[in-house]
């Protein structure tokens, strides 16, 4: 009798499924937005680097897809693309920094002359304006005068610089020697130690982006896989056309910064601006905070032009300053009603003040970071929130493409090739009836005959 068991070759029977009920799955899904929540907030520290990171992958990604029909590993695209972007980092401001210096020395303000014209202008003012007149009351003003008076007086240069208060001065000096010499290393410190944060802040930048785009489709698939598989056509649909906001938001506004700086650049100079070129690339970096940015870039051009005035064309500094206001509103105007509909197009289409409100809320909250943002982040909040309200009331979430005003927008290079085929179509329909008008003769003359 054989005592050994024999092995069967049937299929290993499994446990049966086992179901969590609806509470225990409301409490799991709590406890998970709980961890992520705890996760967000204990790396806070990097949320900044990360976002930065996601900027400059969503810019370079563009093109690691177009050098990929090279048949190269996309590893090794991305590191070629990224060393195109660290040499252009390292040699753009070799190129920049001689001519910013020789645009600086260009604006002369004098400031001598301003000194004493406000000197000879606060003297005369008591004379000129002896009393205030208000609501039919009249009001000296002499005794507020003599106590200003007073106060500079107290500022004499001869009490400044007597015997006396230079020997106060150097003792005082020489008892604070050691309490400067502290102060002045821990400065040191702190210069080192920033110049070290920033440099590793840089690198992580470009190392998280690097990992980014070379990860993008797996990244992707990822995402898409946490969806069942029921819920993935619509999720695909609503992250393409979030995808649709951020790459026509950055990509637009790089357009746009360089668009706009080479344009005031050209400008200021004809009309004569000193420093044309520093105030130019001024423009194009603000033009990363909507609404706001152009009106900031204005007020240092609004600045030169009354304090200098301009050094091709002769007029008043007052002209010339307001002709300066003219130039940027124009190029604004032109901005908001040519460029940016064009460029940007539809998908981060937003109401002017929603987007003003947007960038001083995210600019008290975040800084120039939260201004940038402000306007892709509210129309991704727009297009969510327009996804969720369809979903509560069972209406379907996305148009059908043969529906009114249906479909993505197209981007900005489809309009200008559709722009482009229109205007060949309009001429080629105007050069038909000269064409029939010249064959006509010759057809009633081969009639007659």
């Amino acid at each position: 009798m054989n005592d050994e068991t024999p092995i069967s070759n049937a299929a290993p029977v499994h446990a049966p499924l086992t179901r969590w009920d609806r509470n225990f799955k409301r409490n799991v899904a709590v406890g998970m937005i709980l961890t992520g929540l705890l996760l967000i907030y204990l790396s806070r520290a990097v949320i900044a680097t990360l976002i930065m990171a996601a900027i400059l992958a969503y810019l370079i990604h563009p093109m690691v897809n177009r050098l990929m029909h090279l048949r190269l590993p996309r590893g090794l695209v991305t590191g070629l693309v990224y060393l195109f972007v660290v040499l252009l980092l390292i040699f753009v401001p070799i190129i920049l920094i001689p001519v910013l210096i020789e645009q600086i020395s260009t604006i002369q303000i004098p400031w001598n002359d301003l000194y004493v014209g406000f000197l000879k202008w606060f003297e005369d003012f008591p004379l000129t304006h002896p009393s205030l007149r208000l609501l039919g009351f009249e009001f000296d003003l002499g005794p507020w005068y003599q106590r200003i008076n007073n106060g500079f007086s107290q500022f004499q240069i001869d009490q400044i610089f007597s015997p006396e208060t230079v020997i106060n001065y150097i003792s005082q000096a020489l008892r604070s020697a050691s309490t400067v010499v502290g102060v002045a290393t821990g400065v040191a410190s702190n210069v080192v130690v920033g110049i070290f944060t920033s440099l590793l802040g840089f690198l992580l930048t470009l190392l998280y982006s690097f990992y980014m785009v070379k990860d993008a489709p797996r990244m992707r698939a990822w995402v898409e896989g946490l969806f069942p598989a029921t819920y993935q056509p619509e999720m695909q649909e609503l992250m393409q056309r979030l995808g649709r906001i951020w790459q026509s938001f950055f990509r637009g506004q790089l357009v746009l910064c360089l668009t706009i700086g080479t344009v005031t650049t050209l400008a200021l100079a004809i009309i004569g601006m000193p420093g044309a070129i520093l105030l130019g690339l001024l423009a194009g970096i603000l033009e990363i905070i909507p609404n706001l940015g152009p009106i900031i870039a204005m007020v240092p051009a609004l600045l030169v032009a009354l304090l200098q005035g301009s050094i091709t064309i002769e007029m008043s500094n007052t002209s010339f300053a307001l002709l300066t206001v003219g130039v940027y509103v124009l190029i604004q105007q032109a901005e908001n009603n040519i460029l940016v509909p064009r460029i940007i197009g539809q998908s981060v289409n937003l109401h002017p003040l929603v987007v003003l409100v947007g960038v001083i809320v995210g600019a008290t909250q975040a800084g120039i970071l939260g201004a940038f943002l402000a306007a892709p982040v509210l129309a991704t909040l727009r297009v969510v929130a327009g996804y969720m309200y369809a979903k509560l009331l069972d209406l379907p979430p996305f148009p059908a493409p043969d529906a009114p005003g249906a479909g993505t927008p197209p981007g900005w290079r489809q309009r200008l090739t559709s722009t482009w085929q229109g205007l060949q179509q309009r001429l080629a329909r105007a050069a038909v009836p000269a064409q029939s008008n010249a064959d006509a003769p010759a057809a009633e003359t081969e009639d007659t005959a």
